[in-house]
């Protein structure tokens, strides 16, 4: 019998495919939720293909002698009030078969990382963010709002990066909006506060040697900081600094991927500013392009959450 597992969300069975190397996720048919397999039974090498049509993709295979079968090919039974499809080999019911993805770390999928920020409704909030600068009602908040998004794809990065961003239900904003920014904001000034308090307390004429390992010191424990306050939605429990260290001994190489991304976005945003300058409609381009890259930054935050989720329990 080829191998079950059930959606952990909605217990819809699915039948697992044969994974590919590495750590794999399943997606539910009907909840769209994705989880660890854990499957029971052996998964047959076979591929996903009609059993009468060798060029079909096969979408369930029959509860009974596991034969799959594309949609055409299988047989609806309506009565009132239920509808339901019957395999044509055995007359029982079907099991969808599950689509897998493969767990990837976030610099091998690149493109699909930088095009994050272009699917779903991100368009629509970047396009809000552009035009609500020039509102003078609306100008002040922007900022707000940016940051406020930016945690939201963080966390539903974290739960699932394959799916395009989508905007939180208006009964959600308090807990998926607010709550996290004030949040950010917290880890933001923990994280850079020597750096801040150099800038504001220290010498006249600051040292930019100084001035610079301190920024960096802040860049190097931002992203563990930034992660533990809005995934697990703690600030001031996280900031014993064994428990960071911790952190980041168990994220290893991804932890060191996220804080060399996350120096790529510093550099690029501090180059936007400089474009920017020289003429007012690259100014206006170039507002685009830094509320884009904050966008990507935090789904690269999101990512790496996902990807190192089976050394470390963040929660989701």
């Amino acid at each position: 019998m080829i191998a079950r597992s059930a959606c952990p969300d909605c217990n819809q069975a699915h039948a697992i495919p044969d994974l590919p190397e590495g750590r794999s996720v399943v997606r539910c048919s009907h909840c769209r939720r994705l989880w660890p397999p854990g499957v029971s039974g052996e998964i047959e090498e076979r591929d996903d293909v009609c059993s009468e049509h060798p060029g079909r993709r096969a979408r369930q295979v029959c509860e009974r002698c596991d034969r799959a079968w594309c949609a055409p090919c299988t047989r609806r039974v309506r009565t009132p009030g239920f509808q339901t499809s019957l395999s044509p080999c055995c007359n029982e019911g079907l099991v969808p078969i599950a689509e897998v993805h493969a767990i990837r770390p976030f610099w091998t999928e690149l493109p699909a990382v930088m095009l994050y920020a272009l699917r779903g409704g991100s368009p629509f909030v970047l396009a809000f963010l552009f035009l609500g600068g020039f509102v003078p009602i609306l100008a002040w908040t922007i900022p707000v709002f940016a940051a406020a998004y930016g945690v939201h794809v963080t966390r539903r990065s974290a739960s699932d990066p394959y799916s395009a961003p989508d905007f939180p239900e208006p009964s959600d904003i308090l807990v998926d909006f607010l709550f996290p920014l004030f949040r950010l904001l917290g880890a933001s000034a923990v994280a850079f506060s020597p750096w801040l308090l150099y800038w504001q307390f220290g010498p006249e004429t600051p040292d930019p040697i100084v001035r610079t390992l301190f920024f960096l010191l802040g860049l190097a424990v931002y992203p563990v900081i930034v992660l533990n306050s809005t995934i697990q939605n703690r600030l001031f429990e996280v900031l014993v600094p064994t428990d960071l260290a911790r952190t980041m001994r168990s994220m290893g190489l991804d932890y060191l991927a996220v804080v060399a991304a996350l120096a790529i976005f510093a550099l690029a945003w501090k180059a936007t500013g400089k474009i920017g300058a020289e003429h007012d409609l690259m100014a206006l381009l170039m507002r685009f392009v830094r509320f884009y890259l904050l966008i990507t930054i935090f789904h690269v935050l999101g990512r790496a959450v996902w990807q190192t989720r089976h050394r470390i329990d963040w929660g989701v």
